[in-house]
C-alpha cells in the first residue's frame, strides 16, 4: 500500500464533523483527518467479510472470555475445595455407620426423590427432624 497522501474532499454534517473533532484523540490520532482515514478502513473491511456477522460474536467471545476468565477459576477452585470437605466427611461418616451396601441404595433412592421433589432445596435441618430413616 502506497503510504503518501493526497488531498481529497469530502462532504460531512456538521454533527458528523463535530463527533469527529470530540473522538479522534480518544483513539490516539495525532489529526482528525487520520481518525476519518481509520473510520473508514474499518468500515471497507467490514463491507469486505463475506459474514458480517461473524466479527461481532467473535469479538464479543473473545471479551467474554477474558472477563469470565476469573471467575471460572475462582468456581473451579471452590468446587475443588467442597469436592475435598465433601470427600472427608463421606470417610468420616463411614468411619461410624454400620451400613450395608442394599441399606447405602435404599437410602440413595430416597434422596434422589426428596431432592427432585425440593428442587435441590432440602436441607440438614430438615432432614434431621425426619429422625432415621426407613428406607
Amino acid at each position: 500500500m502506497d503510504n503518501s497522501k493526497n488531498r481529497h474532499t469530502i462532504w460531512l454534517t456538521d454533527e458528523v464533523w463535530e463527533q469527529v473533532k470530540t473522538h479522534y484523540q480518544q483513539d490516539d490520532c495525532t489529526a482528525q483527518n487520520e481518525f476519518v482515514e481509520k473510520a473508514l478502513w474499518f468500515y471497507i473491511e467490514h463491507l469486505g467479510m463475506k459474514n458480517t456477522t461473524a466479527y461481532l460474536p467473535e469479538v464479543f467471545s473473545a471479551t467474554l472470555d477474558e472477563k469470565l476468565k476469573p471467575i471460572i477459576n475462582r468456581m473451579g477452585s471452590l468446587l475443588f475445595k467442597n469436592a475435598l470437605e465433601q470427600n472427608m466427611q463421606n470417610h468420616l461418616l463411614t468411619m461410624d455407620l454400620d451400613m450395608n451396601e442394599e441399606d447405602y441404595f435404599g437410602l440413595r433412592e430416597c434422596c434422589i426423590q426428596e431432592v427432585e421433589q425440593t428442587n435441590g432445596t432440602i436441607t440438614f435441618e430438615e432432614v434431621l427432624g425426619y429422625g432415621r430413616w426407613q428406607w
